[in-house]
């Protein structure tokens, strides 16, 4: 139960991440930002070894340097499993949710800033209309 329990918070990471991203994206159409949707999707070109190596440095160095005097907490915690799982597997929920919004026409941000709406409520109303 607790892997499919990690698995889901996961996904939901990786969906939100990707969603964020990639309306971002759409909205500003920023090099920066396009660049940073390709880079974060090279997560699933790591090997798993490399990437668990990786991981384990960056917690230790978090936990000696900014957490000071508590011992290693981030260092073996569902933390750096979680941060591995999401490296590794938000390249496809980036790739679903970008082709997601590819079929969505431009046509409706710009009635939707024609009408003055926030940038949240557009992304809540045509994104996420349930």
């Amino acid at each position: 139960m607790n892997t499919i329990t990690l698995a889901l918070i996961a996904a939901i990471l990786c969906s939100l991440i990707a969603i964020l991203n990639n309306f971002s994206i759409r909205i500003n159409k920023n090099r920066l930002l396009s660049f940073l949707s390709s880079f974060l999707t090279l997560g699933y070109a790591f090997p798993g070894l490399i990437l668990a190596v990786g991981i384990v440095q960056t917690t230790i160095f978090l936990d000696r340097n900014l957490i000071e005097n508590s011992g290693f907490i981030l260092t073996g915690s569902l933390f750096g499993l979680l941060l591995a799982y999401v490296i590794k597997s938000y390249a496809l929920s980036n790739n679903t949710i970008s082709s997601g919004m590819e079929k969505i026409s431009n046509k409706l941000d710009d009635s939707a800033r024609i009408l003055q709406s926030l940038d949240g409520i557009c992304l809540e109303e045509s994104i996420f209309h349930f």
